[in-house]
């Protein structure tokens, strides 16, 4: 059974690293240059989510439980974290509300998915969101940063991904020497 669960997880980080070059290819192929600097965050995609995966895997009993979870976890973050984000940044009324979806955007950063989808949702929003916050009348706070590589945004979505890798290995390495050392 341990070799069946082994084989289909490589099968499914083989697949989705094919997925993801695939989205990759067709950015280039159908022009889509807003899109563009998303391949970076695709190529640190697998390298910050299988440590974060497998990592979380020893919070659990069984391997069914651990895989969904984190399979649920990634899901529901890569759906709704973006979206509530931008609701409260960008569709409020107060300056409250924007720096609370502001705040909110570092701390779903904990969950990988969450970078991919918040980044795919700004390049996709970009210069609406531009002419939003240059608006007199919305009276935007002036510190929100619509910079593509700034780390608000796509450049805090690369380190936040490198920071789930590194953190992902050693918490592996560590779980591997003390907790499960024979």
């Amino acid at each position: 059974c341990q070799t069946f669960v082994n084989t289909a997880w490589w099968n499914q980080v083989l697949l989705l690293d094919l997925y993801l070059n695939l989205c990759c290819v067709l950015l280039y192929y159908f022009e889509m240059t807003e899109y563009f600097p998303a391949m970076f965050v695709f190529v640190a995609y697998p390298i910050g989510v299988v440590p974060f995966t497998h990592a979380t895997s020893f919070f659990f009993q069984s391997e069914w439980s651990a895989q969904f979870f984190t399979v649920g976890l990634n899901l529901i973050v890569m759906i709704f974290g973006p979206l509530t984000v931008y609701i409260f940044m960008f569709n409020s009324n107060s300056q409250e509300d924007v720096l609370f979806g502001d705040t909110l955007n570092y701390y779903l950063r904990v969950v990988p998915s969450y970078c991919v989808s918040k980044t795919l949702l700004f390049c996709g929003t970009r210069q609406i969101l531009e002419r939003k916050i240059n608006d007199p009348l919305l009276n935007y706070p002036q510190d929100i940063d619509l910079e593509r590589w700034s780390y608000d945004n796509q450049l805090g979505d690369l380190w936040a991904l490198v920071g789930h890798a590194a953190t992902g290995v050693v918490a592996i390495i560590l779980f591997e020497a003390i907790v499960y050392r024979n």
